[in-house]
């Protein structure tokens, strides 16, 4: 009888052991990010961009690639909103929250490495700043950045009309 308890016993925690395991990726570990199926999805794939910078040899991170492909020929101009906002939740995951900033300007010298951690995601000669460094859409208007909350933000392209708040309005999420 005692056998059969024991026995009962280990495969119960077997069985446990089992369903964790496959349910690791549902796991939620409160107060930390949480990684995206995109997340995995880049680190797995070698023909994406990388899952975020890497730090250069002076300590300070390197711009993220995926700041070139704002202003790329290849990149509809209807896919920037969402890229930057990929850049912004990137800065996220490594400082804790969403940076801020007072206006466009302010935001594109935060994410040039102008912060607390020196985490740096755009260049500083990017083809798309304007002369007070704001970053411009592809139809040369400033992106505008609604802070929602520390852990919410949308990004709002004017469109071909440069108008903000008009039909044609491309935002990010």
């Amino acid at each position: 009888m005692k056998r059969i308890v024991t026995l009962l016993a280990w495969l119960l925690l077997l069985a446990l052991l089992v369903i964790l395991w496959l349910g690791r990726d549902r796991l939620v570990v409160h107060g930390l990010p949480r990684e995206t199926d995109a997340d995995a999805e880049a680190a797995a794939s070698p023909a994406r961009l990388p899952p975020g910078p890497a730090p250069s040899d002076e300590g300070i991170i390197t711009y993220h690639p995926m700041a070139d492909a704002i202003g790329d020929p290849s990149t509809p101009p209807e896919r920037e909103p969402e890229l930057l906002y990929d850049l912004l939740q990137s800065y996220r995951r490594l400082a804790g929250n969403f940076p801020t900033a007072e206006d466009n300007a302010a935001l594109m010298r935060v994410l040039r490495g102008n912060n607390p951690s020196r985490i740096r995601l755009f260049p500083d000669d990017h083809e798309r700043y304007a002369r007070d460094g704001a970053l411009r859409d592809a139809w040369g208007t400033p992106f505008f950045f609604h802070h929602l909350s520390s852990q919410d933000l949308q990004i709002r392209s004017a469109g071909p009309d440069r108008e903000f708040y008009t039909d044609d309005d491309i935002t990010a999420p």
